[in-house]
Order: structure tokens, then sequence, then C-alpha cells
């Protein structure tokens, strides 16, 4: 049964304090809204130790202010789409992701292990760092393609770019530094993911 008041911030909020939720997992978008009802009285009654973020772009400015409300949580922009079967790279955020050159932008991190990134631009050569071109993935995590679907999984698997390497072309356009950190951009399409 559908209840109106789970998707208002302000009980949500009251959830994370009556349970004494340590753990929370959401989208962008609903961290937007949560946090135009956090305060400075949030801070003594949240228990809320990690928060996990992902599914949407990051929203800085939000993301800012959840940081410098809550200084003790620990927050992770995660990037994961479906066809990786789970998060394949992340990134906690710090005080100096909000400073410096990034015009904003919060990463979605480095690759877990067993797992690699690789960038080709519009001219289908591997990318330089900053140079933003769309993202494929490699790895373990891959599924084996889309069930009963093979003109699809031919359009979006290929074995043919990196020598002994099957590449998920993800639809999402990054760019990466040169510590190797991963930034979205945005999509290539009008998909919603």
């Amino acid at each position: 049964m559908f209840h109106q008041e789970l998707i208002s911030p302000r009980r949500l909020i009251q959830i994370l304090e009556e349970k004494q939720i340590t753990h929370l997992i959401c989208t962008p978008s609903l961290l937007k809204k949560v946090s135009l009802f956090l305060d400075e009285s949030s801070q003594k009654k949240l228990k809320l130790k990690y928060l996990g973020i992902g599914g949407e772009k990051c929203p800085y400015h939000q993301v800012k202010k959840v940081f410098e409300l809550l200084p003790d949580v620990k927050i992770f922009n995660r990037y994961g789409p479906t066809e990786t079967t789970g998060i394949v790279c992340g990134h906690k955020i710090e005080e100096s992701d909000f400073h410096g050159d990034q015009h904003e932008k919060i990463p979605i991190g480095k690759p877990i292990p067993n797992v690699k990134f690789y960038v080709f631009n519009d001219r289908n050569e591997p990318a330089k760092p900053f140079e933003v071109g769309e993202l494929y993935i490699s790895g373990i995590s891959l599924m084996y393609g889309y069930w009963k679907d093979q003109e699809l999984t031919k359009s979006v698997f290929h074995d043919q770019l990196i020598a002994g390497e099957i590449l998920y072309r993800t639809g999402d356009y990054v760019y990466y530094d040169e510590e190797g950190k991963y930034f979205f951009v945005r999509r290539k399409d009008d998909l919603i993911k």
C-alpha cells in the first residue's frame, strides 16, 4: 500500500531520527528535497553515519549543504548502470571537492577492482584527461546481455575496441582528471536510467 507520507522529505527526516538510522542510500533528487528541511537541530538528532547517493547527476550545492550541516556523515557519490549489475565506482566526498577548478562538479569516482573504464571521444579515439567522451565499461560485473534482445545487446556490447575485452557502451558522457577520478557530464540521449 502506498503511503503519501513516505515521499515527504520532512517525514523522512523524522523517520531517520525516530528509528536512529545510520545508513541511507538515496537519489540526488530526494537528497535535494531533504536538504531543504535539514537544519542545525538535525545535527543533534540524526544518527546517520553513511549516506550513499546515486542514480542521477549529483547536485553540487545540495551535497555541499548536507556536507556542511552533517559534518560527521560520510557521503559517497556512487555510479553503476543496470548493465553492470551494481555499483562500479564511487567517490567519498571530501572538503576539497568544494574547492578548486572542477566547476562545481562532484566526481563519480574511480572504478572498483576488476572493473575498467574507457572514454572515447567523438572520433572513437581514447580521450585525454579533461576531454569529454562516452564512457565504456569492462570487467567482471558486466551482464551478458539483454534477455531475448540480441539486437540491443549487439548495439551496446562491443568486443572490437579493446583486444580481449567486452565493453559496455553506457551512453553517458564523462571526463576524467589527472588523478583518474571520473566526472559525469550528461547523457548521450534522453534515456532516463
